[in-house]
């Protein structure tokens, strides 16, 4: 984490789903124009690039595209939630954090 230029860098954590599993949910945009629905990603459909990693403690992106939560979990207070997809200002840019996967990598 150690790379990002945020004066709050938070933690990168890996999140376990199994049979109890976060939700994750995704704006329409240009990221996913063309795939099956906004809002909750079908696990069916998108399982193979769901994330396993959450951003947490970060300062908010400029722009949220993709986030996870899940409820009554077993992780201590019994909610997590976390960036997926993001984009920060940079200057006169701006750069993005991602944790979706990409099929087939190792």
């Amino acid at each position: 984490m150690g790379w990002l230029p945020l004066a709050k860098k938070g933690r990168c954590y890996k999140f376990d789903d199994w049979l109890y599993h976060k939700e994750c949910v995704a704006k329409g945009i240009r990221f996913f124009e063309g795939l099956q629905g906004r809002g909750i990603l079908d696990w069916y459909y998108y399982g193979p690039v769901i994330p396993h990693y959450l951003f947490d403690g970060q300062e908010t992106p400029a722009d949220v595209i993709s986030a996870a939560f899940a409820a009554g979990y077993s992780t201590p207070g019994g909610y997590a939630s976390g960036i997926l997809l993001g984009t920060y200002q940079f200057g006169e840019g701006h750069f993005m954090v991602n944790t979706f996967s990409t099929p087939g990598a190792t």
